[in-house]
């Protein structure tokens, strides 16, 4: 299992642009490995000055074979 970090303001995913962000749908959201927590972190806490309820939350991929079912 993979786990990744991405950020949210409720029910919207944010991406990072270069100097700026957007809100999007999850495929296009900036994700993040868990190595890079301070930096997301940090990220969080600037964004959280103009839109007050970021968070961070854990996406989890899973990878199984398409003819295989689900356990």
């Amino acid at each position: 299992m993979l786990k990744l970090l991405i950020m949210k303001k409720e029910d919207q995913y944010i991406r990072i642009k270069e100097n700026s962000f957007e809100f999007c749908s999850l495929e296009k959201a900036s994700v993040f490995s868990m190595d890079k927590l301070e930096e997301v972190q940090s990220k969080v806490k600037h964004l959280n000055k103009i839109l007050k309820t970021v968070s961070i939350s854990v996406l989890e991929i899973n990878e199984y074979p398409l003819n295989q079912k689900k356990q």
